[in-house]
């Protein structure tokens, strides 16, 4: 599963996630994400939505 897929199925969860492009100081980024854990959001909300990125790390489409 490719960062855009992550990025896009995370949309709404309360999780910031954007590609490591905006981040990168060499030439050619890589195929990685930055996660925001910060916002206002309860500690269920958080332990979900990792959970939920969790999973789609270790079970892609």
């Amino acid at each position: 599963m490719s960062r855009a897929d992550i990025i896009g199925r995370m949309a709404g969860t309360g999780i910031g996630i954007m590609p490591s492009d905006a981040f990168t100081v060499t030439d050619e980024p890589t195929e990685s994400m930055r996660v925001c854990l910060g916002g206002q959001i309860t500690r269920s909300q958080l332990r979900d939505a990792m959970g939920l990125l969790a999973y789609m790390m270790s079970n892609p489409i």
